[in-house]
């Protein structure tokens, strides 16, 4: 006997449904995990590979083409003292030292102002050595009369002594006693002041020599000038590179 089963339509729509609904929601898991792979690394022909160790330093990459080259650094060279080229030395294109000689100029004018500033240098040194003599022979003489004074003082001061001495007991007039007495306080007075001229003619030595000496100094730091002005008619190129000439003037 055969029974009708009830139902059967329905479960076969529910089945498809669940299929449908697994599907979707697989091909969306696949479409999200796709999203977040990363991009598949270029491929590359292995002949064109040099295998080798990375190691911590500069990268040099060599690459072919026309264009123009750009110096790195630009010094430019320039006279620092007016003149006129006498010779050129160096052409540009050439690779130079921070020594090596360019060009010579020359400035007579400038040349002769450095020779007057050495005379006057020379000169002014040796008023300074005559005027050291003079003032030391002046000094000289003074002293000499100084220790006359003083040795005429104390021989004064030891006859005025005796004759006090002497007048004591009557064996001397009263007269000749304050003669005495009077040169021997006119001896102490001279003698201090030959004393106070002694320390004034040191003074004066020290203040005539000193002026002297910065006249030294200034006729000095002229001939200092002049000479590494007329150095710099002798122009180098300062630092290491190639010379390099832009318009009217020339780097390196």
């Amino acid at each position: 006997m055969e029974v009708a089963r009830t139902g059967v339509g329905r479960r076969r729509n529910l089945r498809r449904t669940l299929v449908a609904a697994v599907t979707l929601l697989a091909l969306g898991g696949m479409a999200w995990g796709v999203g977040k792979l990363q991009p598949a690394l270029p491929s590359i022909d292995a002949a064109s590979v040099w295998p080798g160790t990375v190691q911590r330093g500069p990268m040099v990459r060599q690459v072919h083409g026309t264009g123009s080259l750009v110096p790195q650094d630009v010094v430019w060279i320039s006279a620092q003292t007016d003149g006129r080229i006498e010779k050129i030395h160096v052409q540009p294109g050439t690779v130079v030292r921070a020594d090596t000689v360019i060009m010579d100029l020359s400035n007579p004018t400038l040349i002769e102002a450095m020779t007057a500033a050495e005379y006057d240098l020379k000169q002014a040194e040796a008023l300074y050595t005559d005027l050291e003599v003079t003032l030391q022979n002046a000094k000289f003489d003074k002293q000499s009369a100084a220790a006359q004074v003083a040795s005429d003082y104390e021989q004064a001061k030891i006859k005025a002594e005796r004759d006090q001495q002497l007048g004591a007991f009557g064996l001397i007039a009263a007269t000749d006693l304050k003669l005495s007495i009077a040169q021997a306080r006119d001896l102490e007075r001279r003698n201090k002041i030959e004393e106070d001229r002694l320390r004034i003619v040191d003074q004066s030595a020290v203040a005539e020599l000193s002026a002297q000496r910065v006249k030294i100094d200034q006729f000095r730091a002229i001939y200092e000038l002049k000479k590494e002005q007329a150095a710099e008619l002798t122009v180098r190129a300062g630092v290491d590179g190639m010379l390099q000439q832009l318009g009217n003037a020339a780097a390196a």
